[in-house]
């Protein structure tokens, strides 16, 4: 447990300002591994050197330019968190879908839950995907799709400092999107399809375009990497398209 000190230290750090972080910033009189060093004290003082290493000196202004840094650390960011909305279509539908109830102690998971799906690996993850596969809203190769996918994530999660600095983006990052999209909408679209819509008596002989289904999350994910990664004009579309239809209603 952090002692009082620790804890006065740390929240120190934290409140430093720009002329206190500058100072500890490299200079020639200085010697840096890598920007990854920059949170644990790498900087040694005292070993003179003529010039900064050309590859250091350009992961340093990279991770120091917000016109490199921020897209970065936003795409990061955006893929780590729709990969928590990948698992959650994994592991929560099916949970929710074997949950028969609530009271003040929580949600009413039928014992089929863990029967059928949680004693199929010791992980909730790969047993609730080994089951999808079984009802046929999977295949192998989205397994595989689903490996590469996490991979990615850790990369991202493990190494942030080196993403957003000295290594960027891992290039399969646009591959690894467009895979954890394909899945999250897949899975989503089979549940829709084949849950929902069946229980869903406002659907009774309806025709249904099922290649055409658009799942929410899905949705959601889309008009976040617009809005966060467009350029200027095209990230306010959803904005300004929101007060024009507000706009209607209210003058209505």
């Amino acid at each position: 447990m952090r002692s009082s000190r620790q804890m006065r230290s740390c929240s120190n750090g934290l409140q430093s300002g720009p002329s206190e972080i500058a100072a500890a910033l490299p200079n020639k009189g200085m010697k840096l591994t890598s920007v990854e060093h920059i949170g644990r004290s790498q900087l040694i003082p005292g070993v003179r050197h003529t010039m900064m290493d050309p590859k250091i000196r350009q992961a340093w202004e990279d991770f120091l330019d917000p016109a490199v840094m921020r897209p970065r650390l936003i795409s990061a960011s955006i893929f780590i968190a729709a990969f928590e909305t990948l698992k959650d279509a994994i592991v929560g539908r099916i949970r929710d879908f074997f949950t028969f109830g609530f009271d003040e102690k929580g949600a009413h998971v039928d014992s089929k839950y863990k029967d059928d799906v949680l004693c199929r690996n010791r992980s909730p993850t790969y047993a609730s995907l080994d089951w999808l596969k079984e009802q046929g809203a999977i295949n192998e190769s989205d397994l595989a799709r689903f490996e590469r996918v996490k991979s990615c994530r850790n990369h991202l999660a493990h190494d942030l400092f080196r993403v957003v600095g000295s290594e960027g983006l891992p290039a399969d990052f646009e591959v690894a999107l467009q895979d954890m999209v394909g899945l999250l909408g897949k899975i989503e679209r089979w549940w829709i399809s084949n849950v929902e819509i069946p229980t869903n008596p406002d659907f009774d002989g309806e025709e249904i375009d099922h290649d055409g289904i658009v799942p929410g999350r899905l949705m959601m994910l889309q008009v976040l990497c617009q809005v966060a990664l467009s350029p200027e004009e095209q990230s306010r579309v959803y904005l300004e398209e929101f007060k024009r239809r507000l706009g209607k209603e209210e003058g209505a």
